[in-house]
């Protein structure tokens, strides 16, 4: 069935789509941000007004927003009735005092709605509070709703005492609804519906979801004609993980013996609740001018993937501020690692975390795909999987030996 959907989707060329064509399918800014600010925005090219934020504003009524905790109810925000989209203004990315605010929806004597988007990366420090803090002190009108949207509508670390200041709101929940009300609504212009059906396409793929109805419609069938499949799901479930686990506990001590042949210590592993941490350090290298920049190995459990740069340690925020003074030395040595990793380096999502951003390599890192290939009895011995990693690992030092005398002069 797999190999059968394949073939139709590259026969009816439905794996086309404009925006994976140009941007990855998880960029926080320039796609999902920008996009929904686009449609959020009723003076916007797509010529259809208030519709986008008619549509969802109802989004939020109907569906409710979560509070921080998890065990409360969803909440319905009855303020929102009175909310007026006809004077509603829509900016991006605005900078303020407490850092730049993803989108900034403000109708005139209603209030505002600020909206953070998280599509992958991690929260800045004290981003959630420092958020909630702005709403509190500078937003106009009587009315001020900070969103914190996530893929899966995920508490926010950050909030601190400003744990009731936000609310929070999920791709798969009220994206992807908002999306089929939007695409009911603009059948009849041709354009605008295939973007519209494009993006949900990638919002499916954000969300590990097929956008492939008639192959999941298929799947369903099979499921019904073998109920053990479903009687055994949560034990079939355990038994994934384990393999994950079993992979995982193989793969890092033979990462660890063939970086050493090549001189390159991986550091103790550092565990936190959604990646793990390992310090690179290689002996022909010295670090003069800037001790605060570690070469950090990440292993991202959300995004399965592997991903390599230079991260602030400690996590001190004055440090990190210091860093960004610094930073314009080092545009050589980001340049020169784009054309290294010309797909997979995310130069513009670097943050203060990772100031210079970060090679990404080895995608679908622990998906069922990848063990279905990887952790069976008829897969290649994990060295030679381990190989193609130190190989990768191996360029970005290279990369980093010999361009950073020049940043560091």
């Amino acid at each position: 069935m797999s190999v059968w959907q394949t073939a139709q989707q590259k026969a009816l060329k439905s794996r086309f789509n404009v925006f994976t064509a140009v941007l990855k399918h998880d960029d926080e800014v320039r796609l999902h941000t920008r996009w929904l600010h686009y449609l959020l925005n009723r003076e916007a090219e797509h010529d259809c007004d208030t519709l986008f934020l008619d549509l969802f504003i109802k989004t939020l009524e109907q569906v409710g927003v979560q509070p921080h905790e998890d065990n409360a109810d969803a909440t319905r925000l009855d303020k929102l009735k009175t909310f007026d989209c006809k004077t509603a203004w829509a900016k991006k990315e605005l900078p303020t005092t407490h850092g730049n605010l993803d989108i900034y929806i403000e109708s005139q004597k209603w209030g505002v709605i600020v909206i953070e988007n998280k599509t992958k990366s991690g929260e800045g420090d004290n981003q959630i509070h420092n958020y909630a803090e702005y709403c509190t002190q500078h937003c106009f009108g009587p009315n001020c709703i900070l969103l914190f949207l996530t893929p899966d509508g995920r508490q926010a670390e950050t909030a601190g005492e400003h744990n009731g200041g936000y609310y929070r709101i999920s791709y798969r929940d009220h994206i992807l609804p908002w999306l089929e009300e939007c695409l009911r609504k603009t059948y009849q212009y041709v354009h605008i519906n295939q973007a519209l059906q494009q993006y949900k396409n990638v919002v499916k793929q954000l969300l590990k979801r097929s956008s492939d109805d008639a192959y999941m419609n298929d799947v369903t069938e099979i499921l019904k004609k073998n109920p053990a499949i479903i009687e055994h799901l949560d034990h079939i479930n355990q038994a994934v993980d384990e393999l994950r686990k079993n992979y995982w506990g193989n793969f890092v001590p033979e990462l660890r013996i063939q970086l050493g042949r090549r001189g390159i210590t991986l550091g103790q592993e550092k565990i936190y609740s959604r990646f793990h941490d390992f310090e690179l350090e290689t002996a022909n290298f010295q670090r003069n001018g800037y001790p605060e920049l570690k070469t950090t190995l990440e292993y991202w459990e959300k995004e399965n993937c592997l991903f390599i740069g230079e991260s602030v340690c400690p996590p001190d925020p004055k440090q990190r501020r210091e860093y960004q003074q610094k930073k314009v030395k080092f545009e050589p040595f980001i340049e020169r690692l784009s054309n290294e990793f010309p797909k997979d380096y995310a130069r513009a999502e670097a943050d203060q975390v990772w100031p210079l951003g970060w090679a990404k390599f080895l995608q679908e890192f622990m998906t069922p795909k990848f063990l279905a290939r990887n952790s069976t009895q008829q897969s290649p011995p994990i060295s030679e999987q381990v190989a193609y990693v130190v190989k990768d690992i191996s360029r970005y030092l290279k990369v980093l030996e010999e361009n950073w005398p020049k940043a560091d002069a």
